[in-house]
């Protein structure tokens, strides 16, 4: 839990925040940036707490974000296309305005954190066209230190690359249009021709 204290305390200091944000950095300043949030766990219809969040952001407009941003490490699936339009259904619901759209601030477990996750993430993200940040489940001076396990440190100090790392290198490398695709129910795929 990233806030021992109660929701309305942390409404209260969204709102303050993103006021004061939107007063330094919004649309009409010359450093315009845009506001995202709620930068909480994935958008889930059930939740109290996300409900509680929505009809919030309802009654005060002026700190709706720009840019919806949620974390995807709630084990499952942790799905951007779900996930996605469950945050579309609930901002329709809510009646909100989409914005700028969406990201992921964080993705992928620790047991996620494996070649064939990366290419399945990769392919799910391009059905979506929207970033998400792969998670960084080092600790301690490993934190930084390779590349947030995309590297082996071999005791001699220099780097091996791990399976997953060769994924994202194929992936970087990729270059073309891309296929349309049908996903299966286990199965998804993304082509460029």
């Amino acid at each position: 839990v990233f806030w021992a204290r109660s929701q309305d305390q942390y409404l209260e200091m969204y709102a303050r925040g993103s006021c004061a944000f939107r007063k330094a950095f919004g649309p009409k300043s010359d450093h315009h940036l845009p506001l995202v949030g709620p930068s909480s766990a994935s958008p889930n219809p059930n939740s109290d707490w996300f409900k509680k969040w929505l009809s919030f952001v309802r009654a005060n407009k002026d700190v709706q974000p720009d840019i919806y941003n949620w974390h995807l490490e709630g084990g499952g699936t942790n799905d951007p296309v779900s996930s996605s339009q469950a945050m579309r259904d609930l901002i329709r619901q809510y009646g909100l305005d989409i914005g700028l759209g969406f990201q992921t601030n964080e993705y992928g477990t620790r047991e996620q954190q494996r070649p064939g996750y990366a290419a399945w993430h990769h392919a799910r993200y391009e059905k979506v066209k929207f970033h998400g940040m792969r998670g960084n489940w080092a600790g301690g001076p490993a934190l930084r230190d390779n590349l947030a396990g995309l590297l082996i440190k071999n005791p001699d100090g220099s780097y091996a690359e791990t399976g997953e790392a060769h994924v994202w290198a194929i992936y970087g490398s990729l270059k073309g249009s891309p296929c349309v695709t049908q996903e299966g129910h286990a199965l998804d795929s993304y082509g460029i021709a």
